[in-house]
């Protein structure tokens, strides 16, 4: 009976009959189970050495990558936009915040699902890279080692931390304008909320300071007070990178393909 009831899950999840199994080290377990659905008619496959040698895979896969470059620029730079319109033009990225579902900033879940586990988020940046040509040029944006709360794969960052960077320089106004249409479309009191829990960082006036800016719907001057402290912390990251890997040029632009365009037209310059 136990059997039977294996093979009729097996129909409602796979109605086409068409199944991958596994388990941990794809032993005795997924060969006998791969056995039963081929004998009830399945076209089964069986991942071999099981899922733990295909997490160890995946983790090997981002030291394959030959030509990383890392997107970088302020906070509200619209670097993921720019990495879309890069892909328009028919260059390869890695959307590492969308895999996230977090925009790396204290900010960054809003508007966003749920996060994913750290497990999962690194299997489903291996699924978007693996149909990559890895001797090409990859393009990924500038992170820190956490996004919310996932953390980046080791061999991953090291290959970031060891890109060239390049930087775009977009005026502060430009910035603030996007990150007001992209975030301060939500309830004020959530807000807030993520400004108290960034109080100690920002410092109590300051926190007081942009509270009073919200409740007055002055978005603009509470953005502008919050970027200028992410601003001194991104250059701060900035600093401890090796300056011959940095590159930047200045984009006075809001427009993402436009900005795309002068993003290739420059790293095409650097590798000349």
């Amino acid at each position: 009976p136990k059997l039977a009831s294996f093979v009729k899950n097996s129909e409602i999840l796979s109605p086409q009959k068409e199944i991958l199994v596994h388990c941990w080290r794809g032993g005795m377990r997924s060969a006998s189970f791969a056995w039963l659905l081929d004998t009830a008619g399945y076209k089964v496959s069986l991942l071999e050495g099981g899922y733990k040698n295909y997490r160890s895979f995946i983790r090997a896969s981002f030291l394959r990558m030959e030509k990383p470059v890392v997107l970088g620029g302020m906070t509200g730079s619209g670097k993921t936009d720019i990495l879309k319109s890069l892909e328009k033009l028919g260059e390869q990225i890695l959307d590492l915040e969308e895999y996230a579902c977090h925009k790396g900033s204290a900010f960054g879940f809003i508007g966003m699902k749920e996060q994913p586990t750290n497990e999962q988020f690194e299997n489903d940046t291996y699924e978007h890279l693996r149909n990559f040509n890895m001797s090409q040029r990859i393009w990924i944006e500038d992170e820190s080692l956490k996004i919310g709360r996932v953390i980046i794969n080791d061999n991953l960052y090291s290959k970031m931390r060891n890109a060239p960077l390049i930087k775009m320089e977009i005026p502060q106004t430009i910035r603030i304008e996007r990150l007001v249409k992209e975030y301060c479309t939500t309830d004020a009191e959530i807000l807030k909320k993520t400004v108290f829990k960034i109080s100690r960082r920002l410092g109590d006036n300051n926190v007081k300071n942009v509270v009073e800016r919200i409740n007055c719907s002055d978005y603009f001057s509470a953005v502008k007070m919050i970027l200028d402290y992410y601003d001194k912390g991104y250059e701060f990251g900035i600093s401890r990178r090796d300056p011959s890997m940095v590159h930047s040029f200045p984009i006075d632009s809001a427009d993402p393909d436009y900005c795309a365009g002068k993003v290739l037209a420059f790293s095409k310059d650097i590798q000349s």
